[in-house]
């Protein structure tokens, strides 16, 4: 299974208007494609070196690299662009691509 996380960093004070927007906007039309799935969000505690500032990870599970390969290309463009478009230069991220082994 692949994990697809990405981590957002936002002014403390964009907090509850972005956290609603993953909520109520992003999640659901990233799920739209069927690949995306089991969608987690979380705050990361343990970055104290700005603290203005919040950091939260978004996680979603696929079958494979190719799935999200194919997200990527028909689906990320436009969210990334509406993210951009409410946001501007107040939310920055990264994603991180990781392979589970079961335990």
């Amino acid at each position: 299974m692949i994990i697809f996380n990405t981590t957002f960093n936002t002014e403390k004070a964009n907090k509850d208007e972005f956290v609603e927007y993953l909520k109520n906007t992003y999640i659901p039309q990233a799920m739209e494609s069927g690949k995306l799935r089991d969608p987690r969000l979380a705050e990361i505690l343990s970055d104290e070196e700005n603290p203005e500032s919040i950091n939260l990870a978004l996680q979603f599970t696929l079958d494979s690299i190719d799935a999200l390969n194919s997200w990527y290309v028909d689906y990320s463009p436009v969210l990334n662009k509406d993210l951009v478009n409410r946001f501007g230069r107040k939310v920055v991220g990264f994603s991180t691509v990781m392979k589970e082994y079961a335990l």
